[in-house]
């Protein structure tokens, strides 16, 4: 999906050259996610706003440099495709503040493909995350890898369910 976005390919078989590891069934899939976001009403902002596609980005923190790709670009906003089954916006928050931080952008979006739904970072929830994010690297570079179990972190952890100390 994100190839058919970034290159503005509509057709099934111009995508098939760029994916030539997945099945029809899951170019075609691809495809259909890719445009979603050519027709939804919800993204329309965002088609017309687009400045840069695929914009890479640095971002560095207490001496740590993450590298990354921003989806989309636009004047006042960075915005992230996914294709997830499922909406969870909060398993993305740090990537879309990193991209915010990066390209000093006050608004951070995800456009959920396959719902047709738009979830925004604003400029104060952005700001919020601020704190976590530096605690967290703060705690990579010291080497504390301490758990910090709670619902809200647990909630997200895709180990959580073999995490000893796992929120209950």
């Amino acid at each position: 999906a994100h190839k058919a976005l970034e290159l503005q390919i509509r057709d099934f078989d111009a995508l098939k050259k760029y994916a030539s590891g997945l099945t029809d069934e899951q170019v075609q899939d691809a495809l259909d996610c890719a445009e979603r976001f050519h027709l939804a009403p919800n993204f329309a902002a965002y088609r017309e706003g687009a400045l840069q596609w695929e914009q890479p980005v640095s971002l560095s923190l207490s001496g740590i440099t993450f590298n990354g790709f921003v989806d989309l670009v636009g004047e006042d906003f960075v915005l992230d495709f996914k294709s997830d089954r499922t909406i969870h916006p909060e398993h993305h928050q740090f990537q879309l503040w990193a991209y915010s931080q990066a390209t000093a952008k006050p608004n951070a979006h995800i456009a959920y493909l396959r719902h047709d739904r738009l979830h925004t970072f604003t400029a104060a929830q952005l700001s919020e995350l601020a704190a976590s994010a530096s605690a967290l690297v703060n705690g990579l570079v010291k080497g504390d890898f301490t758990p910090t179990p709670s619902e809200t972190s647990c909630g997200i952890c895709p180990y959580a369910e073999v995490c000893d100390h796992h929120w209950h």
